[in-house]
């Protein structure tokens, strides 16, 4: 039996934030991630299923724990590079809520679960609420399209990744975002920095544990015409293993 006010997988259970009144209807979505496998220390990226919901307020985050190893594991919610919320990995539902009322895109650039220990998660489900029953910011055909990096980098205070792209063949696309896929190297974190025709578009932040995020861009800028460069700025000790953008017609 489940005291009110209490739940079966929460030591300390707290309502989750409920902003106060903004203008417009709300529209309450659910946003399901398919994981299905086991999970050991791994950051699990939440941002590439999200990024066409900037504007949507993330409201909570549902773990789907099926089998753990151990009773002391725990997830994390990590935003940002910082951890708003951990609970113990049981078995079952297990609900993270952030600490304050963000949107993706605007509060929310980085979002992930960092599972400690090793578990077989089913799934993962987010709660947004949509203001004004606001659409995604694009819904047209977007495709994923490699930077061709060289196989090493040397250490530099900025990575110009323009000469890598392929502007021949993408030539009249809008870049929509970058995705990075990369690690720290050593026990600290570490992030990397997005510049944008000299604006800074934001950060991802790396663990020692690999992950796949996504950052959207600001600004609309098309190859062969308003494109002009793309930097990265290594901030710490990191590995890229993989830069992409994200491109649409």
């Amino acid at each position: 039996i489940v005291k009110p006010g209490t739940s079966p997988n929460r030591g300390n259970y707290r309502e989750p934030i409920r902003p106060g009144p903004r203008s417009g209807d709300r529209n309450r979505i659910r946003q399901d991630i398919d994981v299905n496998r086991y999970v050991r220390n791994e950051s699990i990226d939440l941002m590439g299923d999200l990024y066409r919901l900037q504007g949507y307020q993330l409201d909570a985050v549902h773990v789907y724990v099926v089998r753990s190893r151990q009773v002391n594991y725990s997830l994390d919610l990590v935003i940002n590079g910082r951890r708003v919320d951990s609970q113990r990995a049981d078995v079952g539902e297990i609900v993270l809520y952030p600490s304050q009322a963000l949107e993706i895109g605007r509060d929310i650039r980085n979002l992930s679960v960092s599972a400690n220990g090793e578990m077989l998660i089913d799934k993962i489900s987010v709660d947004l609420t949509s203001i004004d029953n606001r659409p995604p910011p694009y819904q047209g055909r977007e495709i994923i399209v490699p930077v061709q990096l060289p196989s090493y980098i040397p250490p530099q205070p900025r990575i110009d990744l323009t000469p890598y792209i392929d502007v021949y063949h993408y030539r009249g696309y809008t870049v929509q975002g970058i995705q990075i896929s990369a690690v720290s190297r050593g026990p600290y974190s570490a992030s990397l920095g997005v510049i944008l025709n000299g604006f800074d578009e934001g950060s991802v932040f790396l663990t020692p544990y690999l992950s796949t995020q996504v950052l959207r861009f600001r600004q609309n800028l098309v190859l062969g015409s308003s494109f002009g460069n793309l930097l990265l700025v290594p901030r710490g000790d990191s590995n890229i293993q993989q830069v992409s953008l994200i491109l649409s017609r």
